[in-house]
């Protein structure tokens, strides 16, 4: 029973981080419309947060093995939630720059303790059970975020919104404080051994593992993609197609609960494909999406194009799982390579789409998307090969060092 609690008031924690960051980037790219920033300054300011994750990821990631998570949780997301905070206070879009990054490195070790935390117990769960902590991730980033989140933006009132997030991180350290099994362990599972150089460098040998450099890459994708869509939709929507507050929510709430189901009931719905298939399939739609949106004319264009699109991130999501699994290792050095390659895609996609935007117009931000998936099927989809697997053979290894 224990297991299960602990399991559940995972799970909660993540919906509770998830519903944050929902609202964020519904919130974030509105308030940096209204500082006058450029197309540019936009992407940029997408992507500082991705830039600050990188910083901080290697290193809380040897931190997390070494020294337990529960700790590592709390003091980040507290910071994270008091940086949020400030956000409607900063009046330049040069500050608030430095305040994404600085936001975006404690939000990342919050995420990471997360994702460390669910590996641990991925070892006893069935297949079934695998997507449950994205899943209930994306249960609060793609559906309860914007549903709270287009009222509180409604007639742009910032300051409510983002004292919502921070609320909402810090609902999160209040289940970790009141459950002491919430699956985020207090300390490390064994002595730390060695020296954080060492640890280190058996991160580097992981990178010998096909599986989980073919994790990396999609992963990457997935997060270039979300945050060019989360970074650009809502600006297009409302200076292009003159879309309400309100029309918004709705387009990134379709756009993520189609890509939700998909990865829920992925299984289901491709059979026994090959995960080639798989991610060619998932590929061609995501770029036939971002056709569609860089080619909107209205609300209808934009909604078919969201949909599209969130089939072709809920497939790549599920790709991205199904390859995870097979991947053997310490579950803190995968979790810390796992959360880099998304920090990679979410400085690279919103800050190549922002320069893009300012060359030729901000509906064209949906083509460097277009362009990042071309380039993967020509070089990563051969390296997927082999059945999609079921039941317990989903269970990812122990290490074997």
């Amino acid at each position: 029973m224990t297991g299960s609690q602990g399991l559940k008031s995972l799970l909660a924690i993540n919906v509770l981080a998830g519903c944050a960051s929902g609202i964020l980037l519904l919130a974030l790219p509105l308030y940096t419309m209204s500082l006058k920033a450029s197309a540019a300054e936009l992407g940029v300011i997408g992507g500082m947060a991705g830039a600050g994750r990188m910083l901080i990821i290697a290193p809380s990631g040897i931190w997390a093995d070494r020294y337990g998570t529960r700790r590592l949780f709390v003091i980040s997301t507290v910071i994270c939630a008091l940086l949020t905070a400030v956000i409607p206070w900063v009046r330049t879009p040069l500050p608030l720059m430095a305040v994404m990054f600085f936001q975006g490195m404690a939000q990342s070790i919050g995420f990471m303790t997360l994702q460390a935390g669910f590996l641990k117990r991925l070892k006893s769960m069935n297949a079934a059970q695998a997507g449950w902590q994205r899943s209930a991730t994306q249960l609060g980033f793609f559906l309860i975020g914007p549903l709270v989140g287009g009222p509180l933006l409604s007639g742009h009132r910032f300051v409510p919104a983002f004292l919502t997030v921070s609320l909402l991180f810090l609902a999160g350290v209040i289940v970790v404080g009141y459950r002491k099994n919430a699956g985020i362990a207090a300390e490390p599972p064994h002595p730390p051994t060695g020296t954080p150089l060492n640890d280190f460098r058996r991160m580097l040998v992981m990178l010998n593992d096909q599986n989980l450099r073919c994790v990396l890459v999609v992963e990457f994708l997935g997060a270039a993609l979300l945050m060019t869509y989360r970074t650009f939709m809502a600006p297009v929507a409302f200076d292009l197609l003159r879309l309400s507050t309100s029309a918004v929510s709705w387009l990134l709430i379709s756009q993520g609960t189609v890509a939700m189901c998909f990865l829920f009931w992925g299984g289901r719905l491709v059979g026994n494909r090959s995960l080639t298939w798989i991610f060619t399939t998932a590929a061609l739609l995501a770029m036939a999406g971002n056709t569609l949106l860089a080619a909107a004319t209205g609300f209808i264009s934009a909604f078919l194009g969201s949909v599209v699109y969130g089939v072709g991130t809920g497939l790549l999501s599920y790709v991205s799982l199904l390859t995870l699994t097979r991947v053997a290792g310490e579950k803190g050095k995968i979790a810390v390579l796992f959360s880099l390659s998304v920090a990679v895609g979410n400085t690279v996609g919103p800050m190549a789409a922002g320069f893009v935007a300012q060359a030729l117009g901000m509906q064209r931000a949906f083509l460097v998307p277009v362009l990042l998936m071309a380039l993967a099927m020509a070089s990563v989809g051969r390296y997927l090969t082999g059945p999609v697997q079921t039941g317990q053979e989903l269970v990812a290894r122990e290490p074997e060092y």
